[in-house]
């Protein structure tokens, strides 16, 4: 998270936050003023099951912004919920990071050879381990997406409470909306003039802003590349290479072989049929309700199938 004199700005993965980290931090320092990257305990990645390789992270949660300033606004960012997920998946990062796998790869022997279909599954399945086996929940949903676990768990007053009641009942109810943190959103498709915007809410004249406009994006997640012809998107292979490269040197210095991927599965274009659209939509229901109940927010740019910016 990053700690300003003026907000907190709570970094959803995936959603533009290391751009929106340098501008931030830039425009306080150029102005003298205290802004600092505050590092959390990294709950996505709890030590259960695997190795713990990501101990802290800058997505620190609302439950975890420090007592002084839990008096401050607080604000974060959202992104098109279909292109969160393909950046998602073409990051692979997944494949290292999430729980018990010794158990997931009983249920999907493939892994981590794994489509988008089928990653979709795979996420969902994880999402379900975690409630019942850290939240301690009974009866979960037969099916939840990962960024709707991940938003419940960054934006709720109490996440352990909510996680251990969530059931199919308690999702159509809208109870946990009521669970939500007092919290803004600023938009990943408008990012540029929502930073803007912000930073001249607390004070920032409009001049020492200009340089945002032309400041470059900064990426972390490979590309994604639109499909005129079919209306999809691609993969970006280049930094999937560097991630395995770094993977198996990894295994080299510990002297466990990697298992071996297969890059086909991900070098298919991801194309918005109508099955995978609801079977998104119905995994991702708590991050589409609350989009499509929030005014100020672009629904229709944030849920719908994206075309390139």
């Amino acid at each position: 998270m990053i700690i300003t004199n003026d907000f907190v700005l709570l970094l959803l993965p995936k959603t533009g936050t290391s751009f929106a980290n340098v501008v931030i931090r830039y425009s306080y320092w150029r102005d003298g003023q205290r802004c600092v990257r505050h590092l959390s305990d990294n709950l996505l990645n709890p030590s259960i099951g695997e190795d713990h390789r990501y101990p802290t992270t800058q997505h620190g949660f609302y439950m975890q912004i420090p007592e002084e300033f839990r008096h401050l606004p607080v604000y974060s960012i959202l992104r098109n919920l279909y292109r969160l997920l393909i950046s998602e998946y073409g990051y692979i990062r997944w494949q290292v990071d999430w729980l018990a796998r010794d158990e997931a790869l009983r249920q999907f022997p493939d892994f981590p050879n794994l489509g988008f279909a089928r990653f979709l599954d795979f996420s969902s399945h994880i999402v379900t381990q975690r409630l019942r086996l850290i939240h301690h929940n009974p009866a979960p949903p037969d099916r939840l997406g990962m960024h709707s676990y991940r938003f419940l768990y960054m934006f709720c007053r109490d996440p352990q409470r909510v996680f251990g009641r969530l059931t199919e009942d308690y999702i159509q109810s809208g109870e946990w909306l009521e669970d939500l943190c007092p919290v803004r959103f600023l938009q990943q498709h408008r990012l540029r003039d929502d930073l803007r915007i912000l930073l001249s809410r607390f004070g920032f004249p409009e001049e020492r802003l200009e340089f945002i406009a032309d400041s470059p994006a900064r990426l972390v997640n490979p590309s994604v590349e639109f499909d005129p012809s079919s209306g999809g998107w691609k993969v970006g292979m280049t930094d999937i290479l560097k991630f395995l490269e770094k993977r198996e040197k990894q295994a080299e210095e510990s002297g466990e072989a990697a298992k071996p991927i297969d890059l086909k599965p991900f070098q298919e274009t991801i194309l918005p049929d109508d099955a995978l659209l609801e079977r998104i939509r119905h995994d991702e229901r708590i991050l589409f309700r609350f989009i499509e109940e929030t005014p100020e927010l672009d629904a229709a740019r944030l849920t719908a199938w994206p075309q390139p910016d």
